[in-house]
């Protein structure tokens, strides 16, 4: 049985497995305890990223987008695509495994 990335995101969020650390306009930074580990979710001027597999927009970010977007017809912009590069990692990015 296949889980949509929309009951992923409801779940992620009924169960409590996003905290977000911080936020300012255009800057986010949050965690969210997914099914394989501990993903560091942020937005920075604009571009959200995510350091986990996923080569769309993960679940990860779209759950934390739900509780600080307010508009999310304008959430297309700015999404890192390829969030997964190590170019796009730094150290605290990586999953840590429960």
């Amino acid at each position: 049985m296949t889980t949509t990335i929309e009951a992923k995101v409801a779940r992620l969020l009924a169960d409590g497995r996003v905290f977000i650390r911080w936020s300012a306009p255009e800057h986010i930074s949050a965690v969210v305890r997914g099914d394989s580990g501990i993903w560091d979710v942020r937005l920075d001027n604009g571009r959200w990223s995510c350091p986990c597999p996923a080569r769309v927009t993960c679940s990860h970010m779209q759950a934390v987008m739900a509780v600080t977007v307010p508009d999310r017809a304008s959430l297309g912009n700015g999404i890192d695509q390829d969030h997964d590069r190590p170019g796009n990692r730094t150290d605290h990015d990586q999953a840590v495994t429960a």
